[in-house]
């Protein structure tokens, strides 16, 4: 069995041992899709291996803690999420779900603020409208990247 397997079945076995609202907690989903990414770089990437490798070790930890998770374990889960997902933004040019319409959304209101003052003198219709705006070119980015395979 090799590791990625190994780290997707452990993460099931903890699944099913704690309740749903520390399953969401942990974020279960993402840190699947994060090994499945190293998974598909762990070639190319010594890096990537070294992270599977300590992942699989990591979970092993959780796991016989038997649905235990103590604040502790949260922070040190939320730590190692982050390291992995830093390390595919940065070396593997990856993004993450709904990275782009974040982005937008928040350039299209300061877009569209700023026309809401000067050439509409009207605040409360141009803030909805570059939100609108914002929005719209965030999503078909982010449908740009899951179409190209850049999504984590």
């Amino acid at each position: 069995m090799s590791t990625t397997e190994n780290i997707l079945r452990k993460i099931n076995d903890l699944r099913t041992l704690i309740s749903p609202q520390a399953s969401k907690r942990l974020d279960l989903d993402t840190f699947e899709r994060i090994v499945l990414r190293l998974d598909s770089y762990k070639e190319s990437c010594n890096t990537c291996m070294e992270f599977l490798e300590h992942t699989d070790k990591y979970f092993d930890s959780l796991s016989n803690k038997n649905g235990a998770v103590s604040k502790n374990d949260l922070k040190r889960h939320r730590d190692i999420k982050t390291e992995l997902i830093v390390h595919l933004m940065k070396q593997h040019k990856l993004v993450q779900k709904g990275q782009y319409m974040a982005m937008f959304m928040s350039v299209g209101m300061a877009i569209g603020a700023a026309l809401g003052l000067t050439v509409l003198n009207n605040q409360a219709i141009g803030l909805p409208a570059g939100l609108v705006m914002g929005i719209a070119v965030g999503n078909a980015v982010d449908h740009d990247a899951k179409r190209k395979g850049r999504v984590i």
